[in-house]
């Protein structure tokens, strides 16, 4: 269960905390719905740097939760299987996942859009949302396998 569940229940969990972490980020900014002008240099420096929270705010929760769930299984010496199936879910789920985000402006409120989207072309961000935990199990499983390899040599 804890390699099953928990994996699918903890990466939703893990990006509403990065988007509330982002929102009180911006508040601090002073970058709030109706009271920003489109002039001023904050909201230009947000405006440049949007693109890279919105991959920030895909990739860190999921690469975060794979590294959790790998380090987990080896600190309980659980079979390499077992964190390999874990970082798979995560990535299924991180591969499917899309935002789209928006500032707000002094005529608009900003919008946050996070759902899943299957599609024929995915972008170089969602293979990259699929690729890192995957990768992040894969390494941790060729890690167990190869710590096993002394034991079952002696």
């Amino acid at each position: 269960m804890m390699f099953v569940v928990l994996p699918v229940l903890s990466l939703p969990l893990m990006w509403v905390a990065f988007v509330a972490a982002m929102m009180a980020m911006l508040s601090l900014f002073g970058i709030k719905s109706g009271s920003l002008q489109s002039h001023q240099t904050a909201y230009h420096l947000a405006q440049v740097a949007l693109p890279y929270l919105v991959l920030s705010m895909l990739l860190v929760p999921a690469t975060a939760s794979a590294a959790f769930f790998c380090r987990l299984a080896r600190k309980a010496t659980l079979h390499w299987k077992w964190p390999l199936m874990a970082c798979g879910l995560i990535a299924v789920l991180a591969g499917l996942s899309i935002v789209n985000f928006s500032l707000p402006g002094p005529a608009n409120q900003g919008t946050l859009m996070l759902g899943f989207a299957l599609n024929d072309h995915p972008t170089a961000s969602q293979w990259l949302q699929f690729l890192l935990p995957l990768a992040i199990g894969g390494w941790a499983a060729w890690r167990s396998i190869k710590a096993e390899r002394p034991r079952l040599a002696s």
